[in-house]
């Protein structure tokens, strides 16, 4: 699976990084080589997980993080395409800084 994470400098690049899912008859294993990323989705596996769940259920519950977490990049890529489009479509049009966004 692809986990994106946001350039430092840029908000609007976006690197994308192997995560793996492992599942056995009774272990569930998440490798990333990044520790960032581990941590991000196992805090938030332990606000929903619960005792009982079957292993089955943990790594849907991880899918749908991280599902979650790039479906926040689209919303926030989307929010600013709009801004980019209602800039270019308004009658005061700065070419210079609707460029900047666009390359």
């Amino acid at each position: 699976m692809k986990y994106f994470i946001q350039d430092e400098e840029d908000e609007l690049l976006y690197h994308d990084e192997n995560v793996a899912l492992i599942i056995t008859d009774d272990k569930f294993i998440f490798l990333s080589r990044d520790e960032h990323i581990i941590k991000n989705v196992i805090s938030h596996l332990y606000k929903r997980y619960e005792l009982r769940d079957s292993l089955e259920y943990i790594t849907y519950t991880v899918i749908d993080i991280i599902v979650d977490h790039t479906m926040s990049i689209v919303d926030r890529l989307d929010n600013k395409l709009e801004i980019i489009e209602d800039e270019i479509f308004s009658e005061e049009i700065d070419e210079k800084e609707i460029q900047k966004y666009l390359y």
